[in-house]
């Protein structure tokens, strides 16, 4: 994959997202932090929401980790196909259910394509806090 052709306009965690009939998208309720009373927390329903431009025409498999900074592990990830439509632009909605957040701290949202990380730990997180 040539990265130099694949720029990254947003990612966002958010709690939901619809798209309507004529492809419209709404992102409802856009957060970085999570406040808990305790750990281990459970976020029961969340979308990772990416918006990549590439070279039209070309597929990728994107894959969006959800990736503990403390010790590097991932605890959650989202597979699948991206195909970069005629205007050189794809979506990508990555749901996560029942996440188990393990500590306090910061989780960074690392969206790869075919393999290689296009987002920056320092810019694309959230934040597990306490309440």
């Amino acid at each position: 994959m040539e990265k130099e052709n694949i720029r990254v306009n947003y990612t966002l965690a958010c709690d939901q997202v619809i798209v309507d009939i004529n492809g419209k998208i709404s992102i409802i309720g856009i957060f970085n932090k999570i406040n808990a009373k305790s750990t281990p927390a459970v976020h029961t329903r969340f979308t990772i929401t990416t918006n990549i431009m590439g070279h039209p025409g070309t597929y990728y498999t994107e894959k969006i980790e959800i990736i503990n900074l403390q010790d590097n592990k991932p605890i959650a990830f989202v597979e699948g196909k991206l195909e970069f439509k005629e205007a050189g632009m794809s979506n990508f909605f990555g749901n996560f259910i029942n996440t188990l957040f393990p500590v306090f701290g910061k989780y960074w949202i690392k969206v790869s394509i075919d393999g290689e990380p296009i987002t920056d730990p320092d810019k694309n997180y959230v934040l597990v806090e306490k309440n």
